[in-house]
């Protein structure tokens, strides 16, 4: 059926058409589909390794980041068991907020109050990755926050 250009509805079911094309592949993404199927969390999984990453030194002392210092000399963790359930316990799932999205899943933040053995307390976030269609919520990093100093 060809449309006249003058014809207001032919402009509409033109318009309409047009759009269904250039929407349609989109909508039976693979992306699309991971999105429309997101899943809030409803529990935690913290990996000991995870932990063992915060207690490595990934740049050079002194430099930005230097995690180990943080963690070790500042908050005094020397245990990977330890960093791992202190903040476990101070985390919960309605504490999370949603932050990005990348190819994976959508990522959360969550701030927490932690108290180190050194004494010391900082506010930390936390991020934590849910994947597409799955409901746990795993540990990505903990840094301090900026806006929360020592206590």
């Amino acid at each position: 059926m060809a449309l006249k250009r003058n014809n207001v509805h032919g402009a509409i079911a033109f318009q309409l058409l047009y759009t269904e094309r250039a929407i349609g592949p989109i909508l039976n993404s693979q992306f699309y589909k991971q999105v429309a199927t997101k899943t809030s969390p409803a529990r935690f999984e913290f990996p000991i390794a995870k932990a063992q990453y915060l207690l490595n030194r990934a740049a050079e002392p002194g430099e930005g980041g230097d995690k180990r210092k943080f963690w070790r000399e500042v908050m005094g963790f020397d245990s990977l068991e330890a960093i791992r359930e202190a903040i476990l316990a101070a985390v919960t799932i309605d504490m999370l907020q949603p932050q990005s999205q990348n190819a994976q899943g959508e990522l959360y933040r969550a701030y927490i109050q932690l108290t180190g053995p050194s004494g010391l307390s900082r506010r930390i976030r936390t991020v934590w990755i849910v994947l597409f269609n799955e409901d746990v919520a795993r540990f990505v990093t903990a840094v301090p926050d900026r806006l929360g100093g020592l206590q």
